[in-house]
């Protein structure tokens, strides 16, 4: 194992959300974007894992108030959990829940009611279930 090997972007998530918590955002950023490219290059940027990662880039960005950035991010992260998990999925709807608060909070009332109504649909058909990953 090397400084490129996918064991390497946990730490570098972990850190990065203790940095988030304690406000140092530029520290956070470049452990996220590391993890972030490592994850891409290794696992590629449909993979689950890079979509962890890319949903924690959102949050940071959102913290620090890019809105628009952080609306790219879960959109992104969102798309590869529907994808991977399928859309009642706890990752997926994750991903959704938070994306809805942003769009409110940017006044995007529309666009989170539709998501809202996603979050809230029933049942996945059996087989589409048995073929999801679980994590």
């Amino acid at each position: 194992m090397g400084p490129e090997h996918t064991t390497v972007t946990y730490p570098l998530d972990g850190l990065a959300q203790l940095y988030l918590e304690q406000r140092k955002y530029a520290k956070a950023e470049a452990l996220l974007q590391r993890a972030l490219n490592i994850r891409e290059q290794q696992l590629g940027p449909e993979h689950p894992e890079t979509a962890e990662i890319i949903h924690n880039f959102a949050l940071l960005q959102e913290r620090q108030g890019n809105a628009l950035e952080a609306h790219s991010l879960y959109d992104r992260a969102l798309a590869i959990r529907i994808r991977v998990y399928g859309a009642h999925h706890p990752k997926t709807i994750e991903t959704r829940k938070v994306l809805i608060a942003l769009l409110y909070k940017k006044g995007q009332h529309e666009e989170a009611a539709q998501l809202e109504a996603a979050q809230s649909a029933k049942g996945l058909d059996e087989e589409d279930q048995k073929t999801r990953p679980e994590e």
